[in-house]
């Protein structure tokens, strides 16, 4: 059997590396005694496998992982087992059996929702500004922070970029290429938003989720449904 899990990384586990966190989840299934598949070989590890990277010092609310389990399991009854062995910070949110068939979590996922939170509402204006200089461009070249330094076009990675109000603070949203030749990293957006004359302070940033674009809608990763964008946590 095969599970889909659809889980939050919380703000108190932001600073964990993709292998801390893919150590977590290992602990949280052993402490939970579910009937997990292990690998063969002589270091047999769980048959696990965590999507796309999150980057540290960013937390999310729709992250996902793909675990193999020995015999059947409600999904109910696995989030129960989970959620009770789980840290502070660790939600699980939904979980599905899915077909072995169905392509794997990094060959499906090939869009980001980010999350950019503005220090100040009173830069609602600014906001505006910016995104719409942005939006108006072909191009948006950025310093790309990667291994060998180079310019990078952020634009065509872009799908949407909008600003709200949610809760009392300022966030733009931005709609992102994963996982491919496009990808957009968040800590580029902050310099590309800088690059259109954004003065205010980025004081936190999330992942909204992880989806599935085709065409110009969004499916989820779990259960293939049609997504609305940002709609609420």
């Amino acid at each position: 059997m095969r599970l889909r899990v659809e889980y939050e990384k919380g703000q108190e586990l932001k600073y964990l590396s993709h292998l801390q966190m893919m150590r977590l989840v290992e602990r949280v299934l052993r402490r939970a005694d579910l009937p997990y598949a292990l690998s063969e070989g002589f270091n047999p590890r769980i048959k696990l496998s965590l999507g796309t990277v999150l980057p540290v010092g960013i937390w999310g609310l729709r992250e996902y992982f793909d675990l193999e389990l020995t015999s059947h399991l409600e999904s109910r009854h696995f989030m129960e087992r989970a959620q009770a062995a789980a840290p502070m910070g660790f939600r699980i949110r939904r979980a599905m059996s899915v077909p072995f068939e169905v392509p794997s979590l990094q060959a499906q996922i090939n869009t980001a929702v980010y999350c950019l939170v503005v220090g100040d509402e009173a830069g609602r204006a600014e906001v505006g500004e910016v995104i719409q200089s942005i939006l108006e461009q072909r191009e948006l070249v950025v310093r790309s922070r990667g291994k060998k330094p180079r310019e990078k076009d952020l634009r065509p990675g872009i799908y949407q970029l909008h600003g709200s109000v949610l809760d009392g603070r300022l966030e733009v949203t931005a709609v992102v290429a994963s996982g491919s030749s496009q990808n957009v990293r968040p800590d580029e957006l902050v310099d590309g938003l800088k690059s259109r004359g954004l003065s205010y302070e980025i004081i936190d940033i999330y992942r909204w989720g992880n989806l599935i674009k085709q065409g110009d809608g969004y499916r989820s990763p779990l259960n293939d449904e049609k997504v609305e964008l940002c709609s609420g946590r």
